[in-house]
């Protein structure tokens, strides 16, 4: 597999951008998202300095876009909220070999994209290619750094299994279950993807809280509840951003 390849000085600010920024996007998805005791129901309206460019986890920079895509999309790990802890999201559990390059993810079963279409290692693969590989078919051309620094140390990403996925690293890269958690590695629909093609950065489907509703530009951006979110459905009925 070929990967993008970014300078060393780029991706060390990068590296200190994400441990600043990755916590308040993820608590920000668990205000949202987040079950506790209430009651089910209610509208909130979250106020934004700017509208998103772009809804697509793997194709956008902005931090208004990822207060969005937090909602709508889940990675294999996240943080813990209110800390920098990881645990599982879309995969239940992994191993770590002894010599820091083989991770073997567990993929959690029964899981749907909000399109239908299931989620398994097939999609995960798909979507990690997507990113790094230009024979890719859906190949995301154009200079996207976070695709880089999240995921620019994999040489291999294989299904082992319907729901067991293996990444191998170049080099043991200790932060890598941290860069999964960051929301540049969210998960996206292969379905999705090949349905709108070029559009896919304004129909986001993924697995998460949230399910899109619609993008009027420059103005709102609404999503309802995923009433079979796999973490058990939110009690907001709609989100939205404005």
């Amino acid at each position: 597999m070929t990967k993008l390849q970014g300078g060393v000085t780029m991706l060390r600010r990068l590296f200190v951008w994400f441990l600043l920024t990755a916590l308040v996007f993820t608590l920000t998805g668990s205000v949202m998202a987040d079950s506790h005791e209430g009651e089910y129901g209610g509208t909130l309206i979250y106020a934004q300095g700017a509208d998103a460019d772009a809804l697509d986890p793997h194709m956008t920079t902005l931090g208004n876009s990822a207060d969005v895509i937090v909602n709508v999309f889940d990675g294999l790990v996240r943080f813990k909220a209110g800390t920098t802890e990881i645990e599982p999201a879309l995969a239940t559990d992994w191993e770590i070999s002894d010599d820091g390059l083989e991770y073997v993810f567990h993929l959690r079963e029964g899981v749907e994209f909000h399109d239908g279409s299931p989620f398994n290692a097939e999609a995960v693969v798909f979507d990690i290619e997507r990113q790094l590989d230009p024979d890719h078919p859906y190949y995301l051309e154009g200079s996207y750094p976070y695709a880089g620094f999240s995921l620019g140390m994999i040489d291999e990403v294989r299904a082992v299994d319907e729901y067991t996925v293996e990444f191998t690293l170049e080099n043991p890269y200790a932060p890598f279950l941290k860069n999964l958690a960051m929301f540049a590695t969210m998960i996206v629909s292969p379905e999705a993807v090949k349905e709108y093609g070029e559009d896919i950065f304004k129909n986001p489907v993924g697995t998460g809280a949230f399910k899109f509703v619609e993008w009027v530009r420059d103005d709102h951006i609404t999503l309802e509840a995923n009433e079979d979110y796999w973490d058990g459905r939110p009690y907001l009925d709609e989100l939205i951003f404005t």
